[in-house]
């Protein structure tokens, strides 16, 4: 996992990308994040209470200078990696440069996302057997990455009340669409054996739920909707920063 070298890579990219980003869309800011690990359990639940485990996943942050970069392995109930992602975005704007995405059997699929001033352009090849797919999608203003999920839903000021909406690239990757991200109330939520005060956020448009805080553990629990009725449940297991 070589996230030193892209972080690198991208410093200078970055620096050409934001230059034009200068309005933000919603009041974006990440520089509160530090590095960390973290570990997360995942469930689906059904409505009658029942929970079938859905494997675990881990995330991690690294910074080096303007640049964060997040990195998530999912594996499945038999512990076997089925994605990995890395995002790199600026560390405070959270204006993206790359996502890339292996996954299927030994991860051999490749998704790729190379973010410029005014496109993004995706490359996927599903198995090392599979001719390349490219697809450009332009924009007319800076727009964030919609994997970083829980990284954008944490990095809006937390105002009881508060809604924003955020432009990012559509979860069918093939055009912009705005993100809703509403706050709610500070509630006290135990994971891990322990208490902490968060905050839910939610995003209507896609029913994503999150118990987020801006001091560490950040990513306390996760909810969105499962196959079959049921409610896919993240929960934090272990946090550590580094």
């Amino acid at each position: 996992m070589k996230k030193t070298s892209y972080l690198v890579a991208s410093g200078a990219l970055l620096l050409s990308h934001n230059a034009i980003a200068q309005e933000s869309d919603a009041p974006i800011d990440a520089s509160f994040i530090q590095p960390y690990e973290a570990s997360f359990s995942f469930y689906l639940e059904a409505q009658d209470g029942s929970r079938t485990p859905g494997g675990t996943w881990t995330d991690s942050v690294q910074i080096e200078e303007s640049v964060l970069g997040r990195t998530v392995v999912r594996y499945n109930p038999d512990s076997v990696a089925e994605m990995r992602r890395v995002v790199l975005a600026d560390r405070t704007t959270l204006y993206p440069q790359l996502m890339d995405q292996r996954f299927g059997e030994s991860l051999s699929g490749i998704f790729r996302a190379e973010f410029g001033p005014d496109s993004v352009r995706q490359t996927l090849v599903g198995s090392p057997t599979s001719p390349a797919q490219d697809l450009v999608v332009d924009y007319n203003a800076p727009v964030r990455e919609i994997s970083l999920w829980a990284t954008l839903a944490m990095s809006v000021p937390f105002e009881t009340g508060g809604s924003f909406e955020v432009p990012v690239i559509a979860e069918n990757r093939r055009a912009v669409a705005n993100v809703t991200v509403n706050i709610g109330a500070s509630e006290t939520i135990t994971v891990a054996g322990e208490e902490y005060e968060a905050t839910q956020v939610t995003m209507p448009d896609n029913q994503w739920t999150f118990w987020l805080r801006k001091e560490a553990p950040y990513i306390l629990r996760i909810e969105h909707p499962g196959p079959n009725d049921t409610v896919a449940v993240s929960e934090l297991e272990s946090f550590e920063l580094q």
